[in-house]
């Protein structure tokens, strides 16, 4: 009964029966400074029950990823990221990790490698890689977006906190153009595990710490040196025996 509650709701998430695309929404940052759970995962539950792709029943973030993050912190902030480095104003701007969280269907967004640091007093408009274009093709089990970067010379990494939290914790780029890796040994060289989880840590240099993504995972490091490229990921919940087995799903992102 449950499977065909589910099946059913995904046909009426689909609309007509012959569609075979599910395009989402992609909700903009916001600020969760010293909000509690219940405040923060708000978009991210509507978003799941409004598209129950992949959780049919009641969805609570306690796995890995999330079950860390801490009631009534800040968080770093979009323009402390940009520019203003850590410190009390590092948190300044939307919450850089609202990106993800609120957007559970991008399963593997980027991020920045690096945090500007040009003091407290800098101008900056809280700039960050945008996402568009979501989109599912439910036949193929294949998700794509579209990116466009801050800046062609920056470097970047992949964030798969959601791939992570919906069991998705193996990976291989089997496509790759005009992305370069800046490790020998990357998620396009081997199958990689992705290690992404949500903690408080003084990265911010905020007094008792922020709410921030971690661990750094330079196998998932690269640039964009022409500012366009593409990358398709295969995506599997256990660790496949060879890069050649069929993937659960994949993911591709295509910057412009």
């Amino acid at each position: 009964m449950k499977k065909i509650l589910f099946c059913l709701l995904l046909l009426m998430m689909m609309g007509p029966v012959f569609a075979e695309t599910v395009s989402f929404p992609i909700n903009p940052p916001r600020e969760y400074d010293f909000k509690n759970k219940k405040e923060i995962f708000s978009v991210r539950k509507k978003m799941l029950k409004k598209y129950p792709i992949f959780f049919s029943g009641k969805y609570e973030p306690t796995g890995p990823v999330f079950a860390r993050i801490e009631d009534g912190k800040p968080w770093w902030g979009l323009q402390g990221i940009e520019c203003k480095g850590p410190g009390n104003n590092s948190i300044d701007g939307a919450s850089e990790e609202s990106r993800f969280i609120d957007n559970p269907f991008l399963l593997i967004g980027i991020d920045q490698a690096t945090v500007g640091n040009s003091g407290a007093n800098a101008r900056c408009a809280g700039n960050y890689p945008k996402p568009s274009n979501l989109k599912l093709d439910t036949e193929k089990k294949a998700f794509s977006v579209i990116y466009s970067l801050v800046s062609s010379n920056a470097l970047y990494t992949f964030a798969a906190r959601n791939a992570l939290d919906f069991g998705a914790k193996y990976a291989y780029a089997d496509e790759v153009t005009g992305i370069e890796f800046t490790q020998p040994d990357n998620v396009s060289t081997m199958i990689y595990e992705f290690r992404d989880f949500i903690h408080v840590g003084n990265s911010c240099g905020y007094v008792g710490g922020c709410n921030n993504g971690s661990p750094a995972q330079q196998e998932l490091d690269f640039r964009v040196p022409k500012g366009k490229g593409s990358i398709h990921f295969k995506l599997w919940k256990k660790k496949p025996d060879t890069k050649e087995q069929p993937a659960d799903m994949t993911f591709e992102i295509r910057i412009r």
